[in-house]
């Protein structure tokens, strides 16, 4: 199945469970412990990309072209997924400028880093704009 950006509709929040290390020497007593508090629980921001059996693929940014920041984390791994935002496609028009480059910001914080534009044309585009 070919995908775009109109197939990416919403912001998730996802609380997992990762393994957790400890390098250098330790006392018995200082493993003990270590082990004792168990793996990191994290916090992961980002728009879903896909949701398979196995796995939940969220990514950091994406455009009509392409995405950056995939990271998939394993479905046995996850505590809980929260929608943050759930938007439509036509909900995103409001969010480019009439001839700038095509990279989405729904929430104004998902900064797109590799504008598709011309350095030059920086100043056009929604995805350089000043916070």
């Amino acid at each position: 199945m070919a995908r775009d950006a109109g197939s990416i509709k919403k912001m998730v929040r996802i609380v997992w469970i990762d393994s957790t290390s400890h390098e250098g020497w330790r006392s018995y007593s200082d493993a003990d412990k270590a082990v004792a508090e168990g793996p990191s629980e994290i916090e992961t921001i980002g728009y879903l990309y896909k949701d398979s059996g196995d796995n939940i693929a969220v990514v950091q940014s994406y455009c009509d072209h392409s995405i950056d920041g995939l990271f998939i984390i394993p479905r046995a791994c996850v505590k809980s997924m929260e929608t943050l935002a759930d938007r439509e496609p036509s909900d995103l028009s409001d969010t480019r400028k009439k001839g700038s480059c095509s990279c989405h910001n729904w929430l104004e914080w998902s900064h797109f880093r590799d504008c598709p534009l011309d350095n030059k044309q920086e100043a056009d585009c929604t995805c350089h704009a000043p916070y």
